[in-house]
């Protein structure tokens, strides 16, 4: 499920349901059948001696296949994620930031540190140490 974000680091309080449909045509379909394999075809394409696919609604004689965007997702982020545990793909954003996928944690040294950046501290808005975290945003750097 997605959240509405309120912030960088907490989410609000209603979901957001991704269910609107796209339609994708024969190129789409050819692409994905090409960069997924053929193993993803059932979820937006009829199973052999079936009228209907799994998640899709398929419309043969106009070509195209409606899918909702969170199937699409979930279908792409499978793939994507199974590709980068085995380290055939790798995520670079620039950020300076490290992703530790046995701890789950991104972590960016001070020094990388950008305006605008979102932290999180153990310190409250009036300056007080706490257990809790509170989100931050890097408003100036001195250098």
């Amino acid at each position: 499920k997605l959240f509405e974000a309120r912030d960088a680091f907490r989410t609000g309080g209603s979901t957001f349901e991704r269910a609107q449909i796209v339609r994708l045509d024969a190129r789409w379909i050819g692409m994905l059948r090409y960069h997924l394999g053929t193993g993803f075809e059932d979820i937006y394409l009829p199973a052999s001696g079936e009228t209907d696919a799994q998640l899709g609604n398929t419309l043969p004689t106009q070509g195209f296949v409606e899918i909702t965007i969170k199937d699409l997702e979930n279908m792409l982020h499978v793939e994507v994620s199974r590709m980068w545990s085995k380290g055939l793909i790798q995520c670079y954003t620039n950020s300076r930031a490290t992703y530790d996928v046995k701890s789950n944690t991104l972590t960016k040294h001070g020094q990388y540190l950008k305006k605008d950046d979102a932290i999180l501290r153990r310190v409250d808005p009036d300056g007080s140490p706490v257990d809790e975290y509170y989100s931050w945003k890097v408003v100036d750097l001195l250098i």
